[in-house]
């Protein structure tokens, strides 16, 4: 450690981190837009309602059943001792 309290890893990474800083000045920030594309235009602009392949007229609602063979003691999914219901995962 130094006389001032820095360790070589701290120096190391704030040297990178101006060098880096350095690299990217110079670089103009993109015009702000809608969507990206790797090769081409994207696909979807701001006028469409939904993705091609939804439906967009599809009927909303229903019910979706699950199930799962044992027993639970709390629908807490982070608790330490006791047994959470299957499945809690799933709504996070």
């Amino acid at each position: 450690m130094s006389p001032w309290g820095v360790t070589r890893n701290s120096l190391i990474a704030a040297v990178a981190a101006f060098i880096a800083a350095l690299a990217c000045g110079g670089q103009a920030a993109a015009a702000p837009g809608f969507g990206a594309a790797v090769y081409g235009s994207p696909r979807y602009t701001e006028r469409d309602k939904a993705f091609g392949y939804v439906n967009p007229d599809a009927p909303k609602g229903g019910s979706l059943r699950l199930s799962s063979i044992g027993s639970f003691d709390s629908l807490n999914p982070f608790i330490i001792r006791g047994n959470p219901a299957e499945g809690l995962g799933l709504t996070y």
